[in-house]
């Protein structure tokens, strides 16, 4: 560990792997330890809206000790997170190579979790600059502020979510007799307006001179049956027979309120925290005495 922690360095571990909110009150507390922000003189971090951030505890700290804590709109930290930007793509890219040259000079052994610190730390000395740092924030437009940073095409994949659901949901009625028909009939009729046709017959050679309104060429088919190739509709019925009628998509139903950028420092966002702590402590009291009372019950059953 020593070729990679500085002496000023802190390493947290939890169960999952996974950051979790105790671990981001240590961080808060190691942050505010070396960058010593207080109430007059404000330091701003800016995060993702993961709810390890959005806790009591850490907003507490936060505003006792002069941080602003502001979270990035939803699904947005691909183009705002500086670490996204240029830090973590970076760091991917020299890890790999570090790895590479590892077991190229260790032909037949595989990576395991006592090399991963060795190999990682060349990676992060060599992308770990001032350089990368600053363009993170020039290239998101956090600083230097730039509203126009992005552009309408940046915002096109959303758009895509915006689509109107299907119109309708009704099954779609077949005709009762498709235009032509692949029987076992050897005769094109051509004084009929919807001609029979057995296209494996060579006899059968509609022109526009004869009455026979669907020429070979121009019939689809599927399962034997016959259609005008060029309409919508006549797809649609083949589609139809393939896989079913089109039903309209299930609306999404959201599990969770949608959020946006928001000020975690605030006082409003502190008072819904405090009010949804003690809803929470209700809830488990209740459970509790429900529990006791059933304990209870059946000791004077026994």
């Amino acid at each position: 560990m020593a070729l990679f922690l500085h002496l000023n360095s802190k390493g947290l571990c939890t169960p999952s792997g996974w950051t979790d909110s105790e671990c981001f009150i240590n961080w808060l507390k190691h942050f505010a330890a070396f960058v010593k922000p207080k109430p007059n003189d404000k330091h701003l971090i800016l995060l993702d809206g993961h709810q390890s951030h959005k806790t009591l505890e850490a907003v507490n700290f936060a505003r006792e000790n002069g941080i602003e804590l502001l979270t990035f709109p939803p699904h947005c930290t691909h183009k705002l997170q500086p670490l996204d930007r240029t830090f973590f793509i970076s760091l991917k890219s020299a890890y790999n190579a570090s790895s590479d040259s590892w077991m190229s000079c260790h032909k037949g052994r595989r990576i395991t979790s006592y090399e991963v610190v060795s190999i990682f730390s060349k990676a992060y000395v060599k992308v770990a600059t001032i350089e990368k740092a600053m363009l993170g924030f020039s290239c998101t437009g956090l600083w230097p502020v730039d509203a126009d940073i992005f552009t309408d095409r940046d915002f096109a994949p959303s758009s895509l979510t915006d689509e109107p659901l299907p119109i309708s949901a009704e099954i779609i009625s077949q005709p009762d007799e498709p235009p032509c028909e692949l029987i076992g009939n050897q005769n094109c009729q051509p004084d009929e307006p919807l001609c029979e046709l057995n296209l494996g017959n060579e006899n059968c050679q509609p022109d526009a001179a004869s009455n026979c309104a669907y020429p070979p060429t121009q019939l689809t088919s599927y399962s034997g049956k016959y259609s005008e190739g060029p309409s919508a509709s006549s797809s649609q019925t083949i589609l139809n027979e393939i896989i079913g009628p089109f039903r309209a998509a299930t609306p999404r139903v959201r599990k969770r309120a949608a959020e946006k950028a928001t000020l975690l420092t605030v006082s409003p966002f502190k008072k819904r925290l405090e009010e949804k702590k003690i809803s929470v402590r209700r809830v488990s009291n209740k459970v509790g005495g429900a529990a006791s009372q059933t304990t209870k019950k059946k000791g004077k059953e026994r």
